[in-house]
């Protein structure tokens, strides 16, 4: 098995600024303001949750009464019907849970149906992983995840598919900002990534004053992880290197 390629502190610095200037483009060229959507994938329950501009708009499930894959057209149904509504959003998806015993195939299959979607509707699309979304709110247990969210953003939610699903929404919101500050404050030095961090400077744009440091460091790795997104995620053409050869 290959070993999994190590970034020096200043390379994952430099992959930092070249992922918010590209998920800047991404949102300019693709959303409106900054609209996100959360979608927490899973066959049986999918939870949804729509933020505009910094306000919770609405959230819900989608729950098949169906069975077998007939579920996974009843989701995709849904999220299209979401997704004409023109609103332009930019989503984040939870990924895959690559530990899971049991239902790896079937998320799979719904993950690559959400995906081909999106990719149809040119809506620009953040992996947020399932590790990402606890510790983004300190909750040790996922059972405790509604509880936090009750006592940080006063929100009531019975659900832990709709919590997720508020959850990624919150998170993709706040990496968007994350990369408008940056980009819109013209950091361009490896160097002023570290200061910007380490002197919580990025707390002077309003919409991140209230994010802990443990959040910005989550955010830090969610974008440098994302560099490759606005190259590869709306290709339609293969690459040059590939068209050139002959298939046999």
């Amino acid at each position: 098995m290959a070993k999994k390629k190590v970034y020096s502190i200043v390379e994952q610095r430099q992959m930092f600024l070249d992922g918010c200037k590209n998920i800047e483009y991404l949102r300019k060229k693709y959303g409106k303001g900054f609209n996100v959507l959360g979608i927490d994938p899973a066959r049986s329950i999918t939870g949804l949750a729509v933020r505009k501009n910094g306000k919770s708009a609405r959230r819900g499930m989608v729950k098949p009464k169906s069975w077998g894959f007939s579920r996974m057209v009843v989701i995709e149904k849904v999220i299209k019907h979401q997704l004409d509504k023109g609103e332009n959003c930019f989503v984040g998806i939870e990924g895959y849970s690559y530990n899971s015993t049991w239902g790896r195939e079937a998320a799979g299959e719904l993950g690559g149906i959400i995906r081909r979607l999106l990719f149809r509707y040119k809506s620009p699309l953040l992996v947020i992983s399932p590790l990402t979304v606890k510790a983004w709110i300190g909750a040790r247990k996922k059972g405790n995840i509604m509880l936090e969210i009750l006592d940080r953003y006063k929100v009531k939610i019975e659900d832990d598919n709709e919590a997720d699903a508020f959850l990624l929404a919150d998170i993709t919101e706040k990496v968007l900002m994350m990369a408008h500050f940056i980009v819109n404050s013209k950091i361009e030095s490896i160097d002023d990534v570290r200061i910007c961090f380490r002197d919580e400077s990025y707390k002077d744009y309003s919409h991140l004053k209230s994010l802990f440091k443990y959040q910005a460091k989550g955010i830090f790795n969610l974008i440098f992880r994302s560099e490759n997104m606005a190259v590869d995620f709306f290709r339609d053409t293969p690459p040059k290197e590939f068209t050139k050869k002959k298939i046999v």
